[in-house]
């Protein structure tokens, strides 16, 4: 069984190699889990890597890739979606995503929050909406090393999802493929969890 001091290392290799790993879970971890919110900023302010840094600085060179452009056919997008709410992502063990959306000004704005074994980075946006797509004002990155300006409004499984464009092409194939459980869906789509006016 892994000490809670290696876990951390081996984690923190992981997430900056890129990648995300399952690993054995300590029960110190479990509280990740059952958390509703994302942790303080505080509560990291001692870890090995700035947030600060992580934040902006690696965003202002992003270029989109091909795989960033993919866009899913009109026909599954929801454009009549009222997007304002929070949206959350997690992986149930040691890194999640958290977006919440308000009306603002005929626009909308965007509290973008990724938290991760080795921090949490911050995002502060302005988005619009528009047949079926949110686009921001500029792009944000999280721990698995995503990043997007654009997310697609779906319905899967009877439940609203926000697609980030960069797993939009895994979204179609699950979708011709047949997909019809919430199991199957890709990582990283943002499932509704509240709704505001």
């Amino acid at each position: 069984m892994k000490s809670p001091g290696s876990m951390f290392a081996v984690c923190v290799l992981a997430c900056c190699s890129g990648g995300c790993a399952h690993f054995d879970q300590p029960e110190e971890s479990i509280a990740v889990q059952e958390r509703s919110s994302p942790l303080p900023r505080e509560v990291h302010k001692d870890l090995l890597i700035d947030p600060d840094e992580l934040d902006e600085i690696p965003l202002k060179e992003w270029t989109p890739t091909e795989a960033d452009k993919y866009t899913l056919d009109p026909a599954v997008l929801c454009c009549d979606m009222a997007i304002p709410g929070r949206w959350y992502f997690t992986d149930h063990r040691f890194f999640g995503t958290d977006m919440i959306i308000a009306p603002k000004d005929g626009l909308y704005s965007v509290r973008f929050i990724a938290w991760g074994c080795v921090g949490e980075l911050y995002f502060e946006r302005t988005a619009t909406f528009a047949n079926g797509v949110v686009h921001l004002d500029k792009p944000v990155r999280d721990f698995w090393s995503n990043t997007y300006q654009d997310l697609y409004a779906v319905k899967a499984c009877e439940r609203e999802f926000l697609v980030p464009a960069c797993v939009a092409k895994d979204f179609d194939e699950w979708i011709r493929g047949g997909g019809t459980t919430l199991e199957d869906l890709p990582w990283h789509m943002l499932q509704r969890i509240a709704q505001t006016e």
